[in-house]
């Protein structure tokens, strides 16, 4: 989720605003259908414009209209997805004419992946991690997760010029109920004036869906 207000206030009240909207939102998708509330968690991320992630981490349905507060994330000390945010400083470089945001990134990425026989997703999260470019991609039945590690060069073809650089990509591949497949992750070299990327330095794990 995109809150393009957050960021013109103190990191305190940021996530503060973010969490709020983290449960609303949370609590919009559930009212908007019954399916969404057997789930056990809702994992939602709040980023601002400049995709400063402010909040991510699970919200269980059933906290909803209690104590949703106390028990959703889980706190900035623990892995990404923790809870609260620890925000990364801004980039200290102003972008290039030749760079490109996010929205234009997402939109080529959307075209080259627009006749693949699988659903996609990207998002752009910056927080203390990096800046990271995150692929989610859903597996045909009958194809090997392995066989889609060659697209990624699609991927990095339109996030050359992503400004702020994107440090990394980070890959989940997925069986169609939701069984995670494969985990990988791809470092960027993030220069000047582009981030380059090789495809022998991706590293992926291969898991067996539950």
């Amino acid at each position: 989720l995109m809150a393009a207000e957050l960021g013109s206030r103190l990191p305190e009240a940021n996530q503060q605003q973010a969490l709020d909207i983290a449960i609303n939102t949370a609590e919009i998708l559930i009212g908007a259908s019954v399916c969404v509330g057997k789930f056990d968690l809702l994992h939602i991320t709040v980023v601002g414009a400049d995709y400063t992630q402010w909040f991510s981490g699970p919200i269980r349905p059933m906290d909803l209209g209690g104590g949703a507060r106390a028990n959703v994330g889980g706190g900035i000390g623990l892995e990404r997805g923790g809870g609260l945010a620890v925000v990364t400083a801004a980039p200290s470089d102003p972008p290039l004419e030749s760079d490109c945001d996010w929205a234009s990134a997402n939109a080529d990425l959307d075209q080259q992946f627009a006749d693949q026989l699988f659903q996609s997703d990207f998002y752009f999260i910056r927080d203390h991690g990096g800046s990271l470019v995150f692929a989610h991609w859903v597996l045909p039945a009958g194809d090997a997760p392995e066989d889609l590690l060659p697209l990624l060069e699609n991927v990095t073809a339109p996030l050359t010029c992503l400004y702020p650089r994107p440090t990394g990509i980070s890959l989940t591949i997925t069986s169609e109920d939701g069984g995670v497949l494969l985990s990988g992750f791809l470092p960027g070299d993030a220069q000047r004036r582009k981030t380059k990327f090789n495809l022998s330095d991706l590293s992926y794990q291969l898991l067996e869906a539950p």
